[in-house]
């Protein structure tokens, strides 16, 4: 687990302290913002836990508005940041909506798209989950940003508790047990918001959001499989191969060609990884379920833009 710490109360100049938070945000974070003091005293400090799947912070902001904007560093994939209130009250306006917190409270915005926070002072305790990921899981999350979520739930209850002994013991954690944990992380948050009254008035067609997710499910836990398709895919979740094609018409790729991205992604994960630069590329592309050499070169650098062999001179 990596840390990192920002405190302006460490600077040696009390001058321009809030553009040096502003500074410390997008070096840390990635992301853009303008904060305004309220009255000329500002305070403001960050402690960030990282590992593979798993970002945590704690921080203590004196009163003031920030207004965030889109997230500045490309290579940062978009990410939700639920945010529970350990003190103070808060205003977070996302999307025409606004929440006002109080101590306990939970909300969730979309750091992808602009944001603002209004306080008197606030300590926080946030968790960022990757997007793409929380909207498998429950797709209406972007209509439930910038509303107060109450911490008085059983479901916050639970999600309150993955996140104070996750800050509690995150020296202790190691990667491997980090990759479980966000898992837990991201079904307690998706359990947190499915009792929101807004979220069952915007709920999909919750069979088929289902399907969708145990067939994302299935594929992760089987990119290995050579064998992995559409029919074998419908025989071990006993659904119809044409029922599973239709689950997949309004996504912004076919079944397959997800499958073969996702095997993608896995494989320049390992050539990135110096601990496996004794493995050739043919080795772990077959570990990925690649079984032709030429068709594996042509979907990777269709799809990273450039050739495995690049990725792995630049790990060396």
């Amino acid at each position: 687990m990596i840390t990192d710490i920002f405190s302006t109360d460490s600077l040696a100049t009390r001058s321009g302290l809030a553009r040096k938070w502003e500074d410390a945000n997008r070096r840390l974070v990635g992301l853009e913002l303008t904060t305004k003091p309220h009255g000329s005293q500002f305070h403001a400090s960050t402690h960030i836990y990282s590992s593979r799947r798993l970002r945590f912070s704690s921080l203590r902001v004196s009163s003031h508005v920030t207004t965030l904007g889109a997230i500045r560093d490309p290579g940062i994939d978009p990410y939700h940041m639920i945010a529970c209130i350990k003190e103070g009250d808060v205003i977070v306006g996302q999307d025409g909506r606004e929440a006002h917190l109080e101590t306990g409270d939970f909300v969730i915005v979309d750091t992808s798209r602009p944001f603002q926070i209004d306080t008197p002072s606030m300590f926080v305790h946030s968790v960022n989950v990757l997007s793409s990921r929380l909207r498998e899981i429950f797709p209406q999350v972007d209509g439930l940003t910038a509303v107060a979520i109450s911490g008085q739930t059983a479901p916050a209850a639970v999600l309150r508790g993955v996140l104070e002994n996750m800050f509690e013991h995150a020296t202790r954690i190691s990667d491997d047990a980090s990759d479980y944990i966000a898992d837990a992380v991201y079904f307690s948050a998706a359990s947190t918001l499915c009792t929101l009254p807004a979220a069952r008035d915007m709920l999909p067609d919750k069979i088929e959001s289902m399907h969708r997710h145990r067939i994302r499910s299935h594929v992760r836990a089987n990119l290995r499989n050579r064998d992995l398709n559409p029919e074998m895919i419908a025989r071990t979740l006993d659904l119809p191969v044409r029922y599973l094609h239709k689950l997949f018409e309004d996504e912004p790729v076919t079944l397959m060609k997800w499958v073969w991205a996702e095997r993608i992604a896995r494989c320049l994960a390992d050539l990135s990884k110096p601990e496996l630069r004794n493995r050739t590329i043919g080795e772990i592309a077959y570990s990925w379920g690649f079984s032709d050499p030429a068709h594996f070169s042509r979907l990777f650098k269709r799809q990273i833009g450039i050739s495995p062999s690049a990725i792995r001179r630049d790990c060396n």
